[in-house]
């Protein structure tokens, strides 16, 4: 007789898969988004945490909070989410050179760099600059799920499961 136990995060129904996306080819297409409970009482740190899926294993690792114009002075850290706060994780590389980051409210104009730094010490001292919002970049070259018949399991930094996300795609044909 075998018996299968799954070890349980305390941050179940905490924080939860709330969509994956992007599905194909292509990593940089591929995005997973995670959402907190507005229920959460404190912080949680998910640096270090795993995405698990058929293809492998991937690691959250820390991220620049405030992103500053001077990108020398950019300094990764761990990641806190708070109640009502989300974070995307894309299997692709990030748009600047950091593998993930807080978006502030100047982050619609990162590409050109003198507008996001005028923006940026115009509005960083600003209480609502931050949005809630964490984008993560796992620089991948390969898929991070299957097209189709997918189960990807969200864990916490000691390995037990937070949440677990499946799906099945069926081809439709019309004639």
């Amino acid at each position: 007789f075998c018996s299968f136990e799954t070890k349980i995060s305390p941050y179940k129904d905490k924080i939860v898969i709330s969509s994956v996306s992007g599905l194909g080819k292509d990593p940089k297409y591929e995005t997973i988004s995670l959402g907190t409970s507005y229920s959460l009482k404190e912080s949680v740190n998910i640096t270090d945490w795993g995405i698990k899926s058929k293809r492998g294993r991937f690691s959250v690792s820390g991220a620049v909070k405030i992103v500053n114009p001077e990108s020398i002075y950019n300094i990764k850290k761990d990641i806190y989410l708070y109640s009502g706060e989300r974070i995307t994780i894309y299997g692709g590389k990030s748009p600047i050179n950091e593998n993930g980051f807080a978006v502030n409210k100047c982050w619609w104009q990162i590409n050109d760099q003198q507008k996001y730094k005028d923006c940026f010490y115009e509005h960083n001292q600003d209480p609502n600059f931050l949005t809630g919002e964490w984008r993560i970049y796992l620089n991948l070259s390969s898929e991070m799920f299957n097209d189709k018949d997918e189960e990807i399991t969200l864990l916490d930094d000691k390995g037990l499961v937070v949440d677990i996300y499946t799906y099945t795609y069926t081809y439709t044909y019309s004639y």
